[in-house]
């Protein structure tokens, strides 16, 4: 949000100082310096956070930004262009990372314990925050464009501020339990499922004394037409393979393999 809000300042307020001292034409040429430097670093950032830690990256990058709002505030008393156009690059690192942390906020929220209603809240809540940053932006370089002797200079030292409060809460934020959460998401603990035996019913088996009269019955079904009394020809056959003849497919299979036996049925 602090990012944000440093970002709407300066394309309000560095836009109306280069257009005072160099002109219109190069009016938003370090707003679009800004934007080329955060673009160019979110990827190496990426790769550093995963060797350093996000904590180191963050806490750098916004220190790197007020390094660039100091060399801002130097333009101002200056009104050297040049100046204007390399603070404005040299916060691009702070804004580029600024634009991750809706998906580390979202990260926090991957642990078992939490549903992905909630994970998507955060996200809508970042982006919300950074709306309501992108609405106060201007309003505050409107406040303190002319607080100070020199024009420009006070908002420059309000973006500074933002900068060094981005820092000093990026440098607070628990990154372990975040680990932590990760690890667990990654892998979840095996959960024990009890569930009470139930008394398993035998197996029809045709060796016992009805197998006769199921076989007659399995017959039935196929052929209601033959007697019940020559089941017993079918020797092995199972009740599986004699129930499947039901079918429209298998009635050539069934004069195949078993066609000795139903001729003398």
């Amino acid at each position: 949000m602090l990012a944000i809000a440093g970002l709407f300042i300066n394309i309000s307020t560095s836009s109306l100082a280069a257009t005072e001292w160099v002109g219109v034409q190069y009016s938003t040429l370090p707003v679009g310096l800004q934007l080329l430097s955060a673009a160019l670093c979110v990827v190496p950032c990426g790769r550093l956070a995963q060797r350093w830690g996000r904590r180191k990256v963050f806490v750098t990058a916004a220190l790197i930004a007020t390094c660039g709002c100091a060399i801002l505030v130097a333009a101002a008393y200056t009104k050297q262009f040049g100046l204007l156009c390399l603070g404005a690059f040299i916060q691009g690192p702070a804004f580029g990372v600024a634009n991750s942390f809706r998906f580390v906020s979202a990260e926090f929220l991957t642990g078992p314990g939490f549903s992905p209603e909630l994970r998507a809240r955060g996200i809508s809540l970042s982006v919300g925050m950074a709306i309501f940053a992108a609405g106060i932006g201007p309003e505050g370089a409107l406040q303190t464009r002319d607080s100070l002797d020199v024009p420009y200079a006070g908002a420059y030292v309000l973006v500074t501020g933002l900068y060094l409060g981005q820092a000093l809460i990026t440098s607070l934020v628990a990154y372990g339990f975040l680990a932590e959460q990760q690890k667990d998401a990654a892998n979840p603990a095996p959960v024990a499922i009890s569930a009470s035996k139930q008394p398993s019913s035998p197996e029809p088996s045709l060796s016992d004394g009805n197998s006769s009269e199921q076989l007659s019955q399995v017959v039935l079904k196929v052929d209601p037409y033959k007697s019940s009394a020559s089941a017993s020809n079918l020797g092995t056959a199972s009740l599986a393979d004699t129930v499947c003849w039901d079918q429209p497919e298998h009635q050539g299979q069934k004069e195949q393999q078993y066609g000795e036996a139903f001729v003398q049925l």
